[in-house]
């Protein structure tokens, strides 16, 4: 009677793990090439089921919280620097130093390249009149060469 009894009981934990990962319950995963997914996240349930696209919809979630996350520190750091810019006199006067260096820096290379000399363009009327000519130059002398060869052949 023990001894059947104990069976019924290895019966029993031998087959309870395996009932439960057939279910899947509210922790199922799904193992894919792209990683594991959980069949409940938000990824998964807009692919609809391909792991390809689980996969995309999920970097693209990590870009958009990386972005999230850039932009707070830019915040944080332009407060921060405004607040310093505010309160202490002599960050204010290096800073003012540092925009008016810029400032002259760029004046000068916008009058640098002002100062430059453009290529010259032609126009459309002054090639055509040099073409037209080069033409009738260039027929001239044709004609004259062939009442050369006609003059010959005449002899």
């Amino acid at each position: 009677m023990r001894k059947l009894l104990g069976l019924a009981f290895l019966a029993l934990g031998l087959l309870a793990p395996s009932t439960a990962e057939a279910r899947g319950g509210r922790n199922a995963t799904v193992n894919t090439p792209f990683g594991s997914f959980s069949m409940n996240s938000p990824e998964w349930q807009m692919s609809g089921g391909n792991p390809e696209v689980a996969a995309q919809i999920r970097q693209e979630m990590f870009i958009m919280k990386q972005q999230q996350m850039l932009m707070q520190q830019q915040m944080k750091m332009q407060a921060a620097f405004q607040k310093k810019y505010q309160t202490d006199p002599k960050f204010r006067q290096q800073v003012d130093a540092q925009m008016k260096a810029y400032q002259a820096a760029m004046a000068a290379q916008q009058a640098r390249t002002t100062k430059k000399k453009k290529k010259p363009t032609f126009q459309g009327s002054g090639t055509t009149s040099t073409a037209t000519k080069s033409t009738t130059e260039s027929s001239k002398s044709s004609e004259t060469t062939s009442s050369k060869k006609a003059s010959r052949n005449d002899d």
